[in-house]
């Protein structure tokens, strides 16, 4: 939900059509969705306008799963429903949105806030202040509940959500799950009539996102949920309904969970598959990676101190990672995997904190890589695809600012965008997440860090992405993965540690990494 008051304001749709649109009347739709279109602003260079054709009517009460290509406009339908389009982002807006039969845009948005809760796929997009009690409690004070009922609501979501040992942190020292939880609970604790969830579960570890959809099947009774996912998984016990777009916004299903099921069983649902297609991309020639490269890491301990305490994150780690093979981390929610991306790429410095060990890059010959070596070699996909971009062009992220003649190509071939002039922040998360891995491709870099690189995927981007690291690990790229997703990491892994406490525990086979210690068979 929005944390911020909004005052009232009134706003045109620029499409003079929409007024003749007719809806047919639904009395008990709580949202009626009818041709709806936005265009970002021109001043973005986004040309393409979302569309979602047809008419949708969800009803109080509902538990609605809408499910689409990445880029579809999912996410931009969402942040309709809420109001925040067209209150917060303006552009070019068609078609008709009602609320209880109310146009969304002639209500004033501070009711609008009240009664409808939103939950952004990205957690870091959302958090506005730096204590973990005071981002749970900001809205609750600012509509002024008294202590007592916060306090109520809190210790419902303290036994579900299991984040009291972090209450009195920082957010900015939570991890991508932690913080996930942290904006899901500020979100539910208000109890709003209808929540929007966008990838709720993006950053969860599989027992955070049982604990989750527990949590709404058990006390959200009467309110409407709407929940954009890629995926079905444990969200399957919660809703009802399915409707699924193609990536021109049309309607492909719209019905109960158990015909889809039956349609996806058979292979009658069909989909578009678009290939990354990046072969020719690929310019690291066989000559240059003839050497084998090794990332060493040796009794590494490390421990932030602080707030935080003296325990280890990471406790006598020992791992190496080398050219042309790839290693998976996984492990649930704070157990140190994005430390343990940070600490390897020096991005956290040993020495300045209580911490030991060695990292260490060296060829097969023995050849200790030095310092700028050492960072020519390595690359990194953070958690946040966001944390990576430098410039305002899709085109000068992927090439780190360089003139590129075929940028076009390369953003198309990654399914990023037709423009490189476009704003990367006016991307979908899961083209955000492409473009970083179409900028750490390019730079051809030996050996690659990922945290969490299936983000914001749909399944036919998490295949594509497959392919892509079989093929770099041919011409020599290694890869050390840290994810969630165990399906993603089965197909991809020559070696596969589970984390916990602090340690690594490395796993001997697949099928035995897949066993007791599985997150999300």
């Amino acid at each position: 939900m929005l944390k911020i008051l909004i005052k009232n304001k009134t706003i045109k749709q620029e499409n003079s059509n929409t007024e003749k649109l007719k809806v047919k009347n639904n009395s008990t739709a709580i949202f009626t969705i009818k041709d709806f279109s936005f265009s970002y602003p021109l001043s973005q260079l986004n040309k393409k306008t979302i569309r979602i054709n047809g008419q949708i009517d969800i009803k109080k009460g509902e538990r609605v799963l809408i499910k689409g290509p990445s880029g579809s406009g999912k996410s931009t339908l969402l942040l309709a429903l809420s109001g925040i389009i067209p209150y917060e982002i303006t552009g070019k807006l068609g078609g008709k949105i009602l609320f209880k039969g109310q146009n969304i845009d002639s209500i004033p948005p501070e009711n609008l806030h009240r009664n409808i809760g939103i939950v952004f796929q990205n957690p870091y997009s959302q958090k506005v202040t730096y204590s973990v009690e005071d981002e749970l409690v900001f809205y609750l004070e600012n509509l002024g509940y008294s202590p007592g009922e916060i306090n109520r609501r809190l210790n419902k979501l303290y036994k579900s959500f299991n984040f009291s040992a972090y209450m009195h942190r920082s957010t900015n020292n939570l991890s991508g799950g932690e913080l996930q939880k942290i904006i899901l609970s500020s979100v539910l604790i208000a109890e709003p009539e209808v929540i929007l969830f966008d990838e709720p579960t993006s950053y969860l570890d599989i027992k955070s996102e049982i604990s989750f959809y527990k949590y709404l099947k058990d006390n959200l009774k009467d309110q409407t949920i709407i929940i954009v996912d890629h995926k079905l998984n444990h969200n399957i016990s919660f809703i009802k309904r399915i409707i699924e777009l193609d990536s021109k916004g049309n309607i492909i299903f719209d019905g109960h969970i158990k015909e889809y099921k039956k349609l996806f069983i058979s292979g009658k649902l069909s989909r578009e598959k678009k290939s990354w297609n990046i072969e020719k991309f690929v310019t690291l020639s066989k000559s240059t990676h003839e050497k084998t490269l090794k990332l060493e890491l040796s009794n590494l301990y490390f421990s932030y101190g602080g707030n935080r305490g003296d325990k280890p994150i990471l406790n006598n780690i020992n791992l190496t990672i080398e050219t042309g093979r790839v290693v998976s981390i996984f492990g649930l929610n704070g157990s140190g995997k994005t430390t343990l991306i940070k600490v390897t790429s020096r991005l956290i410095k040993l020495k300045k904190r209580k911490s030991s060990g060695k990292i260490r890059m060296f060829e097969d010959s023995g050849r200790t890589i030095k310092k700028r070596e050492f960072f020519d070699n390595l690359g990194v996909v953070f958690q946040n695809p966001e944390t990576h971009f430098l410039y305002l062009t899709v085109g000068k992220e992927i090439t780190n600012g360089r003139y590129i003649e075929n940028v076009d190509k390369i953003a198309k071939a990654f399914n990023i965008t037709d423009s490189p002039r476009q704003n990367p922040f006016t991307l979908s998360e899961g083209q955000k997440r492409r473009l970083n891995l179409a900028n750490t491709f390019f730079l051809s870099k030996r050996i690659v860090l990922m945290d969490e690189p299936t983000f914001g995927q749909d399944e036919n981007g998490i295949l594509n992405l497959i392919k892509t690291i079989n093929i770099l690990k041919r011409t020599g790229m290694g890869f050390l993965i840290v994810s969630h997703d165990t399906k993603f990491i089965k197909s991809i892994s020559d070696k596969v540690y589970y984390l916990k406490n602090g340690k690594l525990k490395e796993l001997k086979t697949i099928k035995k990494a897949f066993g007791e210690n599985s997150e999300n068979n």
